[in-house]
């Protein structure tokens, strides 16, 4: 399988600080149809670029699609 995400910054809330908006596409490497279902796991990180408690799980539509706004977290 092969996952594909983007992110981007968008406006911030009141009170939760900068949003980013989250999208992925979750298609199979061989035939690049998309996977329903998938889910798409996400882990925040600390400074040094180590995993943090807590996480995130998105499952993806049947069109492999899945999008969600997040408070930000740092991209490694």
């Amino acid at each position: 399988m092969l996952g594909l995400g983007m992110s981007g910054l968008a406006t911030a809330q009141q009170d939760e600080g900068p949003m980013s908006d989250l999208r992925f596409v979750v298609v199979r490497d061989y035939n690049g149809k998309p996977v329903r279902n998938a889910a798409v796991v996400l882990h925040p990180v600390n400074r040094k670029g180590k995993q943090t408690k807590g996480g995130l799980e998105l499952k993806t539509d049947n069109d492999g699609n899945r999008s969600s706004a997040r408070p930000c977290w740092r991209v490694v």
